[in-house]
């Protein structure tokens, strides 16, 4: 290491560059050793004032010009030691001298990709300058620098503006750059013009194979942009390159780059639909395990690999890789012949590293591509030219593909919630089904009332397969509406006697069926149906009812109350902590057990509790059997004889319910 600048900046060995100042990458100590360029004024053979004067201009323009495609300045002043001056600007990795050289001119895919990389950000940020009244004067290679991730910056903002403090034995080829300096004395008349002809000179340098040594060759390099832009690009160049007449150029930056602007504008459609670019490097197993599979080269590999995942693919979060390599993000991205696992690795975020390569089946592939977040992008193992962009694409691609899994994880989530619906619905559709084909009509010739007119006889065209008596049974008119209905009470011969529930019977038709009465039983299944569309769609009385029943893990743990005045004293301690649970429980609790374990007894235990806290309280007890429902209210009647109870009473015409008193019966009838 060299020396060190205000006890702060510590300087490489040797410069990296030269001229009016030296500058050297550096160290500062003071900002968690941040890497940054110092640039000292000391050339000896140049006037101090002149040097000073050089200071006083760039650190004005670079403090002024404040642009994602200027160099910052970071810090400026004079070393203590020796009184020199200097700038501290960003670390910049190379210039576009080297960029180009890494790049080469081949490797451009024509006008838009050029400009995109380089035309764009160099003349946004001299347009910047000059709308500022600030001139390079300088602008070629050697003055655009390139950061790591790509981004280009314009600098040097103090040299070729020096040409009034020049000794009169200094000449202008000393300090500029005379390809890219326009040939007519510079008298302050076409200042902005200048800066517009070393870009023209810039695009021709960058974008052909042009030889350009002196201005005798931009003509040639005018042919070569031919075959690479637009004849509109072509023409607003050569303007711009003019020799002979300053006045033929662009005004300044600012209307360069509206001109070439518009003419990009027209052409953008095209350019839009080119794809974003996702780099990929193979691991060296992942090249050598594929080498040895397919006996192919290096470049040949690499060329069916992205066949592979051009074609179509699929990507997703690789976890169990995640969990391996720790804070890697691992994904697995689905091509049509592979299998491939790629992670992006710390320090290397611009692109997916290939750690291997797996065979599976066709099928495989394809069921786990159509589940995978399908990427836009047209894979390449280049190194990126903008480092920036392609680490975008790889931040888009990481985003999307939670966004995409995380979506997945929503979507199934919600199936599952829907699937108990589609199960209770299927089969409530099933009971339907299976209501309308329960019995086979009975089809009759005559029909005639029977003496205690609330009978009727009808006479069957063809006796019954099975025993109907006891079935509801009802007779439709020719619109479909139920005309009579009533229970089969006897069958003699081919005479059949139809107990009348309502109706009117000498509405009945001459002939016709008697159908198998289902209305009871259709109307349950629609109550039914309408229970669970209800909490389907959440419309029940408490609205968190279907994530509870889709979501057990969300039912409240019950909050056991201290003590507990049991109404039956025969409660074994099982039973007293499952009511217990019962009275403290604010969402569900499910009992279960075989028969005889005194379920029964809990749940009269539970009412009882529940009306002496609260006289009030409304309670609806269900059950699949009446003999149960009927064991159950008589147990509750037992602890509290003057309670009202509702009891359903089933006619053959549906359901209704009456009030009655249970205490002394056993059979389970209604007692008014």
């Amino acid at each position: 290491m060299g020396s060190m600048i205000n006890s702060r900046y510590a300087l490489s060995d040797k410069p990296i560059s030269g001229g009016m100042a030296e500058v050297y990458k550096a160290t500062d100590t003071e900002e968690e050793m941040r890497k940054v360029a110092i640039k000292i004024f000391k050339n000896q053979e140049i006037e101090a004032e002149v040097l000073a004067e050089s200071f006083k201009r760039e650190t004005k323009a670079l403090k002024d010009l404040k642009h994602p495609h200027i160099v910052e300045l970071l810090d400026f002043g004079q070393e203590e030691s020796t009184g020199n001056y200097f700038l501290v600007l960003e670390w910049m990795e190379k210039d576009l001298t080297t960029f180009l050289k890494e790049s080469s001119v081949e490797g451009w895919e024509g006008w838009d990709e050029f400009w995109k990389v380089v035309g764009l950000p160099v003349l946004k940020a001299l347009a910047f300058s000059h709308n500022r009244q600030i001139i390079h004067r300088d602008i070629k290679p050697s003055n655009i620098l390139v950061a790591s991730d790509g981004t280009l910056k314009l600098a040097d903002f103090g040299i070729s503006k020096l040409k009034g403090y020049l000794k009169p034995s200094k000449t202008l080829r000393d300090f500029g750059s005379p390809i890219f300096t326009p040939p007519e004395r510079d008298d302050g008349t076409y200042t902005y013009t200048r800066d517009v002809f070393s870009f023209g000179v810039l695009v021709l340098i960058s974008l052909t194979q042009a030889k350009i040594a002196d201005h005798n060759d931009i003509s040639q390099g005018l042919q070569g942009l031919e075959a690479q832009a637009p004849s509109e690009i072509v023409e607003i160049i050569t303007r711009a390159v003019s020799l002979d007449d300053p006045l033929e150029r662009q005004q300044n930056a600012d209307v360069l780059l509206a001109e070439i602007n518009a003419v990009q504008g027209k052409i953008s459609p095209i350019d839009s639909r080119k794809k974003s670019r996702c780099y990929l490097k193979l691991s060296h197993t992942v090249l050598k395990k594929l080498q040895d599979k397919l006996d192919k080269s290096q470049e040949e590999i690499q060329n069916i690999v992205l066949e592979d995942l051009n074609s179509g693919c699929g990507i997703s979060i690789d976890k169990k890789k995640d969990a391996e390599n720790n804070r890697d993000n691992c994904y697995n991205i689905f091509g049509f012949t592979y299998r491939y696992i790629v992670k992006v690795k710390t320090g290397e975020q611009y692109r997916l590293f290939v750690i291997d390569a797996q065979d599976w089946s066709s099928s495989s592939l394809e069921e786990n591509r159509e589940r995978a977040w399908s990427p836009p992008y047209e894979f390449r193992f280049d190194n990126p030219r903008i480092r920036w962009e392609a680490e975008e694409v790889i931040q888009e691609l990481k985003r999307d593909v939670e966004d995409h899994e995380a979506d997945r994880r929503l979507r199934r989530a919600e199936e599952e919630k829907q699937r108990i619906f589609r199960v209770w619905s299927d089969l409530l559709k099933a009971k339907e089904e299976w209501e309308k084909n329960r019995e086979k009509p009975l089809k009759y010739r005559s029909v005639e009332p029977e003496g205690h007119g609330n009978q009727v006889i009808f006479e069957l065209s063809e006796l019954p397969e099975d025993d109907v008596v006891g079935q509801p049974r009802h007779v439709k008119n020719s619109n479909g509406r139920s005309i009579l209905q009533g229970e089969v009470v006897e069958i003699k011969g081919d005479r059949l006697i139809l107990s009348v529930s309502a109706g009117e019977i000498d509405r009945l038709p001459p002939r016709g069926e008697l159908l198998f009465n289902t209305i009871a039983a259709e109307e349950a299944l629609r109550r039914q149906k309408n229970a669970v569309d209800a909490i389907k769609y959440d419309r029940g009385v408490r609205a968190d009812l279907r994530n509870l029943l889709v979501n057990p893990q969300a039912v409240r743990t019950p909050e056991l109350p201290a003590a507990v005045e049991f109404l039956n004293a025969n409660l074994n301690p099982s039973q007293q902590e499952v009511v217990k649970a019962a009275l403290g429980t604010a969402d569900f609790l499910i009992v279960q057990g075989p028969p005889g374990t005194g379920k029964t007894t809990f749940i009269t235990e539970v009412i009882g509790q529940t009306l002496q806290e609260n006289p009030d309280a409304r309670i609806l007890l269900s059950s699949q059997t009446h003999v149960a429902l009927d064991n159950a209210l008589e147990r509750i009647q037992a602890l509290n004889p003057n309670l009202k109870l509702v009891r359903p009473w089933h006619t053959g015409t549906g359901v209704r319910e009456r009030a009655f008193s249970l205490a002394g019966r056993t059979d389970g009838t209604v007692e008014e």
